[in-house]
């Protein structure tokens, strides 16, 4: 029967020790400056590829941290990501500088550390216990459509400037809520495939509940005038779409969709304005309940 619970363990273990793994892996990444400020090293300038290179050279001539863990197991693992990005973004132009290399890498690689350890004694000590899920909304497709009676697409004549703007239970996500921009120029796009996880939503969910509500909208920027609120529910008496997503990967609420594992794949189209679109989704769960 030992053995038995042992290999069960392992079992638990391996998923979590994945997952673990990419939030450490982010963790260390964001502490260069480019990576926590979109500066790659296809951008101009970025002096990416350089730095990370230089930094190598220092290592065993930088301070490395004995002490002063950073440990918060109130916080959820995402936070150690925000608490790295949000110190390593003051530092770009150092990291920018051949001449300031040394100077952020000095304080990056002991903050790497810190926030590693913080985070690897958050996992050995919760990991086994703590009750939570993670919901994940991909917009995969967003395609302007014509009326049944007149020829007119979202911002017609010209090609639609999309964006979402999402909600997830009482959080508001959306790719201008991060500081980005439209889809410029596109009546039928693609997000991801232009810029990988650009709409991908993702939201830690404290408890396992049984339903998680979506508000889902798409606009139009305009630039001069108002933005255009793109129809995309199938109900007639508003734009926005609202569903359920529940435990068993079932949706609910203007749409019906039945769930098949930890992914669930649908599309809608606006009922009721000009200002129309259809949008291809899926809806991801962990871990599955």
């Amino acid at each position: 029967m030992s053995l038995v619970f042992v290999r069960v363990q392992k079992i638990a273990l391996l998923p979590a020790v994945t997952w673990m793994g990419w939030v450490l892996h982010y963790v260390q990444d964001v502490t260069v400056p480019q990576h926590a400020t979109d500066e790659g090293a296809q951008k101009p300038g970025s002096m990416h590829t350089e730095y990370e290179d230089a930094v190598d050279t220092y290592l065993n001539s930088l301070p490395h941290a004995t002490q002063g863990g950073i440990y918060r197991n109130d916080w959820r693992p995402g936070q150690y990501i925000e608490e790295a990005a949000r110190l390593s973004t003051p530092l770009l132009s150092l990291a920018k500088n051949s001449t300031t290399f040394y100077i952020s890498a000095q304080q990056m690689v002991p903050l790497a550390e810190q926030l590693g350890a913080g985070l690897l004694k958050r996992f050995y000590d919760l990991w086994q216990s703590e009750n939570f899920s993670v919901v994940i909304l991909t917009i995969e497709r967003v395609k302007a459509i014509n009326t049944s009676w007149v020829w007119y697409y979202v911002d017609y004549p010209d090609q639609a400037d999309f964006y979402p703007n999402i909600t997830i239970g009482n959080s508001t996500l959306g790719s201008k809520a991060y500081g980005g921009s439209s889809i410029d120029g596109g009546d039928d796009v693609y997000p991801n495939k232009l810029l990988p996880f650009s709409w991908v939503f993702p939201k830690w969910i404290n408890n396992r509940i049984a339903t998680v509500p979506f508000d889902i909208k798409i606009y139009d920027e305009d630039g001069v005038t108002q933005d255009d609120y793109v129809d995309i529910s199938p109900s007639s008496s508003r734009r926005n779409l609202l569903i359920n997503y529940n435990a068993n990967g079932q949706i609910t609420g203007d749409v019906s969709v039945s769930g098949t594992g930890t992914k669930t794949s649908f599309n809608v189209t606006g009922d009721n304005t000009n200002t129309r679109a259809q949008v291809w989704m899926n809806l991801q769960r962990f871990p599955s309940l």
